[in-house]
């Protein structure tokens, strides 16, 4: 029996973005990026901010990004940092240790407690600089990022943040506190009136 050979795989694009170069692509997104290591007693990080790209626009606030396990900085996590800058924040996020750019065993989470306190080293430094001491500043956490973002906050002076932002956030409920599963899908079951059925055939665009 013939043996059934694929071609190649196309290399994969330098960017999520595809081929544009970077400085080109950002300035089409209207911010500005930097990129950064910065030395913190457990290595060093790998560090990126986005900013509106009027440097005239003023800064709302400054929100301190926390990417998920095996995630970076530097791949689709960026979309949500530059969306909050072209909402007129600055932004600021790192590569977790073991993560990225950063230093660290490839993908190693080992203590919790010391990769929050690597990235919030960086974070409190920015955080407490001139700039953007006297702005709101929220932490913001996506999966395992939400973990750590939740530890920084404890780790963190008071006063520090003015809030946290989480998304699908790596936390475990209580069991006590977790609800009945009848009771739960009596909740779905409730939405099933109000959902659309629509043909997709009629919205594809050839």
């Amino acid at each position: 029996m013939a043996k059934l050979e694929l071609p190649p795989l196309p290399p994969p694009p330098p960017f999520y973005w595809g081929e544009t170069p970077e400085e080109e692509y950002y300035k089409s997104q209207n911010v500005r990026n930097n990129k950064l290591y910065f030395q913190t007693p457990y290595g060093k990080i790998f560090t990126q901010s986005w900013l509106p790209l009027d440097e005239t626009q003023p800064i709302k606030g400054v929100v301190f990004m926390n990417h998920g396990y095996r995630n970076d900085t530097s791949w689709c996590f960026q979309k949500i940092c530059i969306a909050y800058a072209n909402w007129g924040y600055a932004v600021y996020a790192a590569d977790m240790l073991g993560h990225g750019r950063s230093e660290g065993i490839r993908a190693y989470v080992g203590d919790m407690e010391k990769v929050a306190t690597t990235s919030l080293s960086y974070f409190v430094s920015v955080r407490n600089s001139e700039k953007y001491c006297k702005l709101p500043a929220f932490l913001f956490g996506e999966s395992m990022g939400g973990l750590v973002a939740m530890l920084m906050y404890l780790q963190s002076e008071p006063d520090t943040w003015t809030g946290l932002i989480f998304s699908a956030p790596l936390f475990v409920t209580p069991e006590k506190c977790t609800p009945s599963k009848v009771i739960t899908l009596t909740c779905y079951i409730s939405y099933f009136n109000y959902i659309t059925v629509i043909n997709l055939e009629s919205h594809i665009k050839m």
